[in-house]
């Protein structure tokens, strides 16, 4: 069954949800069952610190880049979102 949801941009790209979505990125996951984490280990490397030494940039680019497509969504018309699950 197809649901249906109006003006997700907004919300998806909304200066809190991104650091949000940021913070619960770093956060380690539950331990697994083997006694290690998921999740860990990577935020020391180069990339990670990299991105996290300018996270103010790399937000706002993310968040400029994640605009609604130009042809399509349009104020009050709506996008049929398939589950790939």
């Amino acid at each position: 069954m197809t649901k249906r949801y109006f003006n997700l941009y907004p919300q998806v790209t909304a200066w809190e949800n991104l650091e949000w979505a940021y913070h619960r990125a770093r956060t380690p996951f539950p331990s697994h069952s083997d006694g290690g984490a998921l999740g860990e280990g990577k935020r020391g490397r180069a990339p990670a610190a990299d991105f996290e030494r300018r996270l103010e940039d790399n937000l706002v680019d993310l968040q400029q880049r994640s605009q609604p497509p130009s042809s399509g969504a349009r104020r009050g018309e709506s996008h049929d979102v398939q589950a790939t699950s």
